[in-house]
């Protein structure tokens, strides 16, 4: 059963990315819109969310404030965003020069990414698990959830016919580090914003640390 819905999410991811794709070709083609480009993935996943919380059986809470200032959920937070950034920079090759809109975007987009990540497929894991009353539904949905973000990168580094090589490692290493960490933090604390101000600080701590590597440690 677990399996089969599995292939049924990763089916629903394949759409969605199929969708961005035609969507980034819009905006590539449009002056007015090629800012929107980086968030073509979001904005296809808006309406899946849509969906998927109108027809839930579940009650799904995403803005519980409550729990931001729990100290276990702040940890969480910090480790959500370091954690990553530090292996981001121990792998960096070069020191790539960035204006501060590309970083204001860079978080940004990364926030914007935990609408499909988080909000759409963990919360679909944690929906389609609860109605089989499967134990642990919400910590296994955690795991599917990083796998399956992890299994969309390997298809997609097919697909562009990427080398499969140790840097390839470490950012699939990566990604389900991160994964797993946000999405504990998610479950803890019901509140969608601290994974998105994860999301996005890990984009910008990723960019410092680089910095400061290249420039004041080599």
């Amino acid at each position: 059963m677990i399996v089969l819905w599995f292939l049924v999410a990763f089916l629903i991811g394949g759409i969605i990315f199929g969708c961005s794709t035609l969507l980034q070709s819009f905006f590539n083609k449009s002056k007015r819109f090629k800012w929107l480009i980086s968030y073509s993935f979001p904005i296809c996943s808006i309406i899946p969310v849509v969906v998927l919380f109108l027809v839930t059986p579940r009650e799904v809470t995403v803005l519980n404030f409550s729990g931001f200032l729990d100290l276990t959920n702040f940890a969480l937070f910090i480790l959500a965003f370091l954690v990553p950034a530090l292996i981001i920079t121990f792998k960096a090759k070069k020191l790539t020069n960035v204006s501060k809109g590309v970083v204001v975007n860079e978080f940004i987009s990364g926030a914007a990414m935990e609408i499909p990540q988080r909000l759409f497929m963990q919360t679909f894991f944690v929906v389609i698990l609860s109605v089989y009353h499967i134990n642990h539904g919400e910590v296994i949905a955690i795991f599917l959830n990083a796998l399956i973000w992890c299994l969309f990168i390997l298809t997609q580094a097919i697909i562009l016919k990427q080398k499969f090589n140790a840097q390839f490692m470490i950012e699939e290493v990566t990604s389900f580090i991160f994964s797993v960490i946000v999405g504990f933090l998610f479950m803890r604390s019901n509140l969608i914003l601290y994974p998105m101000l994860a999301h996005g600080m890990e984009r910008i701590i990723s960019i410092l640390l680089v910095k400061i590597k290249f420039k004041y440690v080599n």
